[in-house]
């Protein structure tokens, strides 16, 4: 990986990081700004702001990018359910079993039975 990213900012004109720390760094500010953009990009489409996020899946047990996620944004952010995909399965099969009566209802009963933490961003 570290060869991509250096062959990528030697592109752009940009010293490559110095130690491993530094790349980690730069890859979890990369994906933040992406968060960022991406969250920037549906406000302007709904044109409404928000003030809270949820990730799923696996990329929410990071503790490191949901925080710095929550510190960048400056919003809430809850991370969980991980396991989306099987969960996503299991709530299809909840509402064809009639067991939960609405996809609402089962998103908070998952919700209610998973693993979910949160995270404040601190607003300026």
């Amino acid at each position: 990986v570290k060869k991509e990213i250096d062959a990528f900012l030697k592109e752009k004109g940009v010293e490559a990081p110095g130690d491993d720390f530094s790349y980690f760094t730069l890859i979890y500010d990369s994906m933040v700004e992406k968060y960022k953009e991406v969250k920037e990009d549906i406000e302007r489409i709904l044109g409404r702001q928000f003030t809270k996020l949820q990730m799923i899946g696996g990329g929410a047990k990071s503790e490191v990018l949901a925080a710095r996620i929550a510190q960048r944004l400056q919003l809430n952010v809850k991370a969980g359910p991980y396991e989306s995909s099987a969960l996503g399965n299991i709530l299809l099969t909840l509402l064809y079993e009639k067991e939960v009566a609405s996809v609402n209802e089962g998103r908070e009963k998952i919700c209610e039975a998973s693993e979910v933490k949160y995270y404040r961003g601190n607003r300026i």
